[in-house]
């Protein structure tokens, strides 16, 4: 994997496609994600995220949500959206794919 030309590390692991029982690992709901190990000479993996516009953000911590969370959704193709947690468990079609 590269950022700008240069090589950052190896992709780990990836799933696009589709899982089941609320992990992406079989055949019923959406999957978009990846895993880049940064491990390429000179590199120094800081932990952050690309909001939609370019900016960069740290992150400092992660766990799963709690219902009537406050939550940051991060999209570089799709936006960020603020919004609340309503339920942690849920299953949606959108576009034809179910997630």
């Amino acid at each position: 994997m590269d950022w700008n030309g240069a090589a950052i590390g190896s992709q780990t692991s990836y799933n696009f496609g589709t899982g089941a029982g609320g992990k992406c690992d079989g055949s019923t709901r959406g999957c978009d994600w990846a895993a880049i190990r940064a491990n390429a000479v000179g590199i120094n993996p800081l932990g952050t995220v690309r909001y939609w516009g370019g900016d960069y953000h740290q992150i400092d911590r992660s766990r799963y949500p709690a219902e009537g969370e406050s939550i940051d959704r991060i999209g570089v193709n799709s936006q960020n959206k603020t919004g609340n947690v309503t339920k942690t468990s849920v299953t949606v079609n959108i576009g034809g794919k179910t997630m």
